[in-house]
């Protein structure tokens, strides 16, 4: 509309009031010298004039004081002086309005809020149907008892008509508008978490909502609100360093090269070819897609003939949008769209499939319990199944939101219907995990263990072995990443089931080495060196006066009396299957020993290289301790 932009509205105001020598004495402009170029004097001149490398909010600031003391005016009446002054020249632009009246007149019923940090009242003037909100959130309009019904147009720093000249412009007005506006800093953060946003004719340099995307952007990431679009509209061309910055730092969609009003007509082919879409829908079909979606379930039969109907009528692309509509609209119908959307879906054309493609990422990216009955159809219905394997990123897509879905859950009984879900998901794609295999790892542990948790505490008492019957479609080699998710020592008896749940499909010599290596080897050797540690604490210090060394650095524990040493030696780690241990007096000592039998299937143990036979680790502790009293009386005798 001609109007200036901020840099161009400062060299008006500065040129009218003559204040651009006063202006070159500060310390605003980074001015060359005569020793830095021979051309200095024609540099200076362009970067004072074209004010470039200027902070523009501490420009402003040194406007504003140098009108307070010459003038006795500051720069909030002279920048609405200026606005004023152009908005009396609109009879020029009378077309140019009518188009952009004319297109909001169309589109507006799609809109709630516009945020402008804009100070004229050009949006005012071309939208009818709009409230103005002053940054203290009072409506200026007269009517405000009506703002619910009307579009809401935040001005946020203010407007030419304010009666208290509130326009922010200087650093000094940015840091107030933080500091004592926070109610409406708020309130904006709320409308960008809850809607998709467009930026359109802005540069993004405005630093409060730049601040305020930076905190929009972080609960995005943190929620893992992965579908909210923000997009960016500009005339001109935007450079890929810019692009990159601002689609990586803000995660901003960039549309370039487009010219606002031709952006809004777009908008309007749009918005009327989805009108005349859904009257078609409406008249003629919908009948058909309530049917699909019905509550009272349809016999396979009767649901194919309806599918059969609608694709002779070649209606598949209003009925599939009548079905979504209803998705997103209608939270409490979703298990059935669900149902109705991607059976026709993977029964049409691959046109009908590609023209849909963002809508069938729209439902798949809605992350609640309508995943579980689209687990459910897929590994029923053959022809949905073959669709999502065909098309990989769907799938994958399904298994994003399945796992985020599931790693947020916090009813008890829920626990086992996403474990069962997500086992469904695995043996429904054999396996196919994509880049997702250790998000699928961790959420599946995480079910896994709260629903035995239930068990312990009465909620059900039936999930594991529910679960149980469906581990066996993971592979071993995915069970035993699973198993590297419990600690390595000190599981809990609760921990120990779920091990054994994990591993009972396996052919047993498989069952054995992972049991030996996650539940008896840890196990075994905590409870044979807790109980030598006890014994030897009471045979040597308490019964015979030795003194207990702390220096444990290699492991060793040390019993002291003159100049007698005995020595227990634990093995360093668990990662060799055979676990020695030694007690040493001079050249004497005991070893024992315990490994597995993969053989036999059975854990041996060893004592001074004789093996024995025991029923239980009970009993073999109870022989080795034995034979370390014998012994070591024998060594102290001497």
């Amino acid at each position: 509309m001609g109007y200036p932009g901020w840099g161009e509205l400062l060299k008006q105001i500065i040129s009218e009031n003559n204040l651009l020598e006063k202006i070159k004495m500060s310390s605003l402009f980074y001015l060359v010298s005569e020793k830095e170029d021979s051309d200095y004097k024609k540099i200076n001149e362009l970067m004072l004039e074209n004010l470039i490398g200027v902070d523009f909010l501490r420009l402003a600031g040194y406007v504003d004081i140098l009108l307070k003391q010459t003038n006795d005016n500051d720069i909030q009446t002279e920048i609405i002086k200026k606005i004023t002054q152009y908005e009396r020249k609109r009879v020029a632009y009378t077309d140019r309005y009518n188009e952009y009246k004319d297109v909001f007149k169309k589109i507006t019923p799609y809109i709630s809020e516009i945020i402008t940090t804009n100070y004229d009242t050009n949006l005012e003037y071309c939208i009818e149907n709009i409230s103005v909100i002053h940054r203290n959130l009072r409506s200026v309009n007269k009517d405000y008892g009506r703002i619910k019904d009307r579009i809401k147009l935040y001005k946020i720093h203010g407007c030419i008509t304010d009666n208290n000249n509130g326009i922010v412009i200087t650093e000094k007005n940015y840091q107030e508008f933080n500091y004592s506006n926070r109610y409406i800093f708020n309130k904006l953060y709320s409308i960008f978490i809850e809607n998709n946003i467009v930026f359109i004719g802005y540069s993004l340099s405005d630093p409060n909502i730049r601040s305020l995307l930076n905190e929009v952007i972080e609960e995005i990431k943190s929620k893992q609100f992965e579908k909210k679009k923000i997009y960016w509209i500009n005339r001109d061309e935007i450079n890929e360093v810019d692009r990159n910055f601002y689609e990586n730092i803000y995660s901003i969609q960039i549309i370039d090269k487009l010219e606002i009003l031709d952006f809004y007509k777009h908008i309007v082919r749009l918005v009327q070819s989805k009108w005349n879409d859904m009257n078609t829908v409406e008249l003629e079909l919908e009948t058909a897609a309530n049917d699909l979606m019905a509550e009272t379930p349809l016999s396979e039969v009767e649901y194919l003939d309806i599918i059969d109907k609608i694709q002779q009528l070649n209606k598949t692309d209003q009925v599939l949008l009548h079905i979504y509509n209803k998705f997103i609209t209608d939270d409490g119908l979703r298990k059935e769209a669900d149902k109705a959307f991607f059976m026709l879906l993977a029964r049409s054309h691959s046109d009908i499939q590609l023209k849909f493609e963002s809508k069938t990422q729209d439902i798949l990216g809605v992350e609640d319990n309508h995943l579980l009955t689209l687990i459910d159809l897929i590994r029923d219905d053959l022809e949905v199944k073959s669709f999502f394997i065909a098309n990989k990123h769907y799938s994958h897509q399904l298994l994003e939101s399945l796992i985020s879905r599931a790693n947020n859950i916090n009813d008890f009984y829920l626990y086992q219907i996403y474990t069962i879900a997500l086992l469904d998901y695995y043996e429904i794609f054999e396996g196919e995990l994509g880049n997702k295999r250790s998000d699928f790892i961790k959420s599946f542990c995480g079910n896994y263990k709260y629903l035995t948790d239930t068990k312990e505490l009465g909620y059900s008492w039936k999930s594991l072995s529910d679960v149980k019957g469906k581990i066996s479609v993971l592979d071993t080699g995915i069970i035993e990443e699973i198993l590297n998710e419990y600690p390595k020592e000190n599981k809990t008896q609760i921990q120990i089931e779920q091990i054994y749940a994990l591993v009972d499909n396996l052919d047993k010599p498989k069952r054995f080495n992972l049991l030996y290596k996650h539940v008896w080897e840890p196990e075994f050797s905590l409870r044979i060196e807790r109980n030598i540690y006890i014994l030897l604490n009471k045979l040597l210090v308490k019964n015979n006066g030795f003194e207990y060394d702390w220096n444990t650095s290699d492991e060793k524990y040390t019993y002291k009396k003159d100049i007698d040493l005995i020595e227990f030696d634990c093995p360093n780690s668990y990662d060799n299957e055979t676990k020695i241990y030694r007690i040493k007096y001079n050249e004497k000592e005991i070893i024992f020993k315990f490994y597995p039998d993969y053989n036999e299937m059975k854990v041996v143990y060893e004592i001074d290289d004789d093996k024995v036979s025991v029923r239980s680790l009970k009993s073999f502790i109870d022989m080795l301790q034995e034979k370390i009293k014998e012994d070591l009386a024998q060594w102290l005798r001497k």
